[in-house]
C-alpha cells in the first residue's frame, strides 16, 4: 500500500492529465538568436498555448507584446 508521502513513480500520479494528447515545443539556442520571437509567432497562430518566461521582466514584455498583437492573454508572475 502506498502512503501519502510515497513519491515513487511520479509518472503514475495524474493518469487523466497524462492521457491528454498535446504538443510541446521547446525553443533552445544562444542569446539573441530569435527564440522569443519564434515562440511568440507560434503562440500567436495557435488556438491556445502557454509561454513560460525565465524572468519576470521578460514575462511582462511578452504579455505586452501579445496584447499589442491583439492576442488576449493572462499574466501570472507569482508577484500577485
Amino acid at each position: 500500500m502506498r502512503g501519502t508521502t510515497d513519491i515513487s513513480e511520479p509518472e503514475q500520479w495524474y493518469p487523466e492529465a497524462r492521457s491528454i494528447e498535446r504538443t510541446i515545443i521547446y525553443h533552445m539556442g544562444p542569446t539573441n538568436s530569435g527564440k522569443t520571437k519564434n515562440a511568440l509567432d507560434s503562440l500567436c497562430t495557435a488556438t491556445n498555448g502557454v509561454y513560460l518566461a525565465p524572468l519576470r521582466l521578460l514575462a511582462w514584455e511578452v504579455a505586452d507584446n501579445l496584447n499589442e498583437r491583439g492576442v488576449v492573454c493572462n499574466l501570472k508572475t507569482g508577484q500577485e
